[in-house]
This record gives structure tokens, C-alpha cells and sequence, in this order.
């Protein structure tokens, strides 16, 4: 079987709703090429992070594929309870939340690195054995897809992969649980614009 899994298109600004913005309107553009590069792969099922920027980049896929897109709680960013704050803008800034990101330090967030990728771990590894020999389009984030990986490759740093908007990560498992990494961060469909 093959895990999918695709980082949100960019966010766009939500005073309203701050902790979970929607996509911009580049976002949406991003989600529509992510969808139209992954219809043909024969892909079964759709899961999404209950994020509104997550659930809106799984959406295009779902339609072309005429699925309903299963939410899924530990696909969840470590941030989805506070204010939501563009990584690239934290890192831009020196802020002292980005130097904790970095370093693994979830504490402003009510968690801790390792709760966290045993959480996602967790709810990753649910999808593939509710799904063995099929392919499985998972949409999450960029902090969910490097602990899934981490936890799985048993490296220790949190954030060890810099994954642009939408883009993907491939992971296979084999009839006898083997997993292999066959992608990360793939971005051959971004072409005509350019991720954030």
C-alpha cells in the first residue's frame, strides 16, 4: 500500500477564526494541482487533519474522486488550538516561538514532542491497516508529516524536513510492514506557480 500524505495548501488570513484560517486564493490554486496530479493513482480513500485549511486542499481530490474526505483528530497540528502563525513568517522574524519549534519544545502548545508523534504515528498507522494494498491520500501539515516520518525513520529532531505547500510525501508498506520512504516533499505538479 502507498500513504499519500500532502501538506495543506498556503493559508490565507482569518480574523474571525485566527487558530484556523482558510486557504488564500494561491492555496486553493495549490489544492486543485495537488488533486489533479493524484486522481490517477488509483487512490481509495481521502483523511484530513479537522483543520479548515487541510480539509479545504483534500477537498479537490475528494470531488474528482467522488469521496467523502474522513477527518481524522490525530492528524491535528501541534498548533491547532492557538493562533495560527505562517512558519516562514516566525522564522523570518527571529521569534523566540519559532526557536522552541526548532528545537522541539511544544510546551507553549500544551504538548510535548514525543506525546505528539505518538499521537500521529498512532492515527497514521490506523489509516494504512484500515486500508492494506490500497493507496491512501492523507492531508496534514508540515509538523504532522515530519513526526510521522521521524517516529518511523527514529530521527530525533521534530521538525527535520522543510516540506512546502502542498506537497508530497510517499511512504509504502509492504504485505509484510516493511515501510520505505519513496518521496518527500514532492512538488512536480506545483509547476505554472510557485509554493510558499
Amino acid at each position: 500500500m502507498q500513504i499519500i500524505l500532502v501538506r495543506h495548501g498556503e493559508p490565507g488570513a482569518s480574523p474571525d477564526a485566527p487558530e484556523d484560517p482558510p486557504l488564500s486564493e494561491l492555496g486553493r490554486v495549490q489544492a486543485a494541482a495537488v488533486g489533479d496530479w493524484l486522481r490517477h493513482e488509483a487512490i481509495t480513500a481521502v483523511y484530513s487533519s479537522p483543520s479548515r485549511r487541510a480539509r479545504q486542499t483534500a477537498d479537490p481530490l475528494a470531488r474528482m474522486l467522488d469521496v467523502a474526505p474522513v477527518v481524522v483528530e490525530g492528524l491535528a497540528e501541534f498548533v491547532h488550538a492557538h493562533e495560527y502563525r505562517r512558519v516562514e513568517d516566525l522564522r523570518r522574524a527571529s521569534d523566540p516561538l519559532w526557536a522552541k519549534m526548532a528545537t522541539g519544545d511544544l510546551s507553549p502548545f500544551g504538548t510535548d514532542a514525543p506525546t505528539f508523534r505518538s499521537t500521529v504515528f498512532d492515527a497514521v498507522e490506523a489509516i494504512a491497516a484500515a486500508h492494506p494494498g490500497e493507496n491512501v491520500a492523507v492531508f496534514s501539515h508540515a509538523g504532522t508529516i515530519n513526526a510521522y516520518l521521524g517516529e518511523m525513520l527514529d530521527i530525533e529532531r521534530l521538525l527535520w524536513a522543510e516540506l512546502a505547500y502542498c506537497s508530497v510525501t510517499r511512504v509504502a508498506i509492504s504485505r509484510n510492514g516493511v515501510r520505505s520512504v519513496l518521496a518527500v516533499n514532492e512538488q512536480a505538479h506545483a509547476r505554472g506557480f510557485r509554493p510558499g
